[in-house]
């Protein structure tokens, strides 16, 4: 009887060592996993800080973009008023030019 005893308690203990070895086994699987979840978390992390510096970037040209054509449409407005301005000076002086030359017509 007591050697029946012995083999089942060495069957439990073998039996308690081999789950240890597979409940070791396990966590060492948990923390890969969880260390691969880290280096994830990392290149994420990084990968996010670089999107948000080009967008910070995309930002800063957008403005700069906008301010050049509101500088190109500021400046075209001050073209046109200047070429209505010479059209208007020249429209004025061949005016002018034809009552005077009416005026010699008519002296004559």
């Amino acid at each position: 009887q007591t050697v029946g005893l012995e083999e089942q308690m060495q069957a439990l203990r073998e039996e308690r060592v081999k789950g240890v070895r597979e409940l070791e086994m396990q966590i060492d699987r948990l923390r890969e996993q969880l260390d691969s979840a880290d280096k994830e978390i990392l290149t994420l992390k990084g990968e996010l800080a670089e999107a948000s510096q080009e967008h910070e970037q995309v930002k800063i040209e957008v403005k700069h973009v906008r301010a050049q054509r509101s500088a190109a449409v500021d400046q075209h407005k001050i073209e046109r008023v200047q070429r209505e301005r010479e059209l208007e000076e020249q429209r004025q002086k061949h005016a002018v030019e034809m009552e005077q030359e009416i005026i010699v017509l008519q002296d004559k």
